[in-house]
């Protein structure tokens, strides 16, 4: 798997066919896949008269319904194409990282053909009211992707992913639901979790947590030493940190997300969708999180940071008090007692 997914090639031989057809009116659609580091044709459909039996024909083409793949599909007679990104949920992890961040490299080496871009997840959403409603939502919007290098794209889509677990997450807290269709639940080795447990508890006054593969694994547990002896271990790797700090005269946990800027984009997109997981499982433990923070430079990482972090914000500092009121007596509003 190549390092960046910005990278990969598209074969020549693809590339010849859909400039010599991109045209023309006879040709429905393209499959394309990714193999050994490659953007490749697997397969094309002609145009007829029905153009949703067309593309009925390409969700036909799927062998299994876990299969990723792109379908670029004649949006018009005008010679605009869109492209239908299929990764569903149940393909694995890593696959699903790659078709997602390798989507704007192609859209660039296809041309100002391709109009826009969807993604599916079932073989039932490949259909061409999906190729109506992209381009439906597409027309008369700018898109300025064109004018970005390759690192501002990839930067691009990797602050993406990361704002859609945000909000995720704020819409997880709202409904009381456990995650965003996005998030992806690695599981959690026993290790890790008993180190959760135990930071701020037992013996444990900090952990890292990262993944191997598609697992999460305790990397490091610290029994003493502070913030900063911690963020040495780091290097340039993506970390999940849970770390007891001392906050004005109390022990606080905090868990800090380090989202190394030098981190593969890929492994940085694995981290980043899995974050509301790890604090899942966190919670699960009874590991009691007072503040969640995120850092791009270790360097940042320090116990200044921390605190600052952990001060209430403007809002709730300027939040009104409630004021008391002493309850007036029985019959004190009533005015004065009627003799009889």
């Amino acid at each position: 798997m190549a390092g960046m997914a910005m990278e990969l090639k598209f074969d020549s031989s693809l590339e010849k066919e859909f400039n010599a057809t991109k045209e023309e009116k006879d040709m429905r659609w393209f499959r394309i896949i990714i193999k050994n580091e490659q953007l490749i044709g697997d397969g094309s459909g002609k145009a007829s008269s029905d153009a949703k039996a067309d593309v009925k024909s390409l969700q036909a083409s799927m062998s299994s319904d876990n299969e990723c793949f792109y379908g670029v599909v004649r949006a018009n007679d005008d010679g605009e194409w869109i492209v239908i990104a299929c990764i569903p949920d149940s393909s694995k992890v890593k696959e699903r990282m790659q078709y997602a961040s390798t989507l704007l490299h192609l859209k660039k080496t296809l041309g100002s053909c391709c109009i826009g871009d969807t993604r599916v997840s079932e073989k039932d959403e490949i259909s061409w009211e999906t190729v109506e409603e992209c381009v439906a939502k597409k027309k008369g919007k700018v898109d300025n992707s064109d004018c970005m290098t390759d690192s501002e794209r990839v930067k691009k889509s990797v602050l993406e992913a990361e704002a859609q677990e945000r909000k995720e997450q704020v819409t997880a807290a709202v409904t009381g639901s456990s995650g965003g269709a996005h998030t992806i639940k690695f599981p959690m080795d026993a290790a890790a979790k008993e180190a959760l447990e135990k930071v701020g508890k037992k013996d444990i006054k900090a952990c890292t947590i990262g993944t191997e593969g598609e697992k999460l694994m305790l990397i490091e547990k610290f029994e003493s030493g502070s913030l900063a002896d911690v963020v040495k271990t780091l290097e340039k790797e993506s970390r999940f940190i849970a770390y007891n700090h001392e906050h004005e005269g109390e022990r606080k946990t905090v868990f800090i997300y380090f989202a190394s800027d030098t981190c593969p984009v890929k492994k940085r997109m694995l981290y980043a969708s899995s974050k509301a997981a790890v604090v899942q499982y966190a919670t699960d433990a009874g590991c009691d999180i007072a503040k969640t923070c995120e850092f791009a430079d270790a360097s940042d990482i320090t116990a200044a940071a921390v605190d600052e972090a952990l001060k209430p914000s403007a809002a709730e500092e300027d939040e009104p008090v409630e004021k008391k009121t002493k309850p007036k007596p029985p019959g004190a509003a009533r005015g004065h007692r009627m003799l009889i």
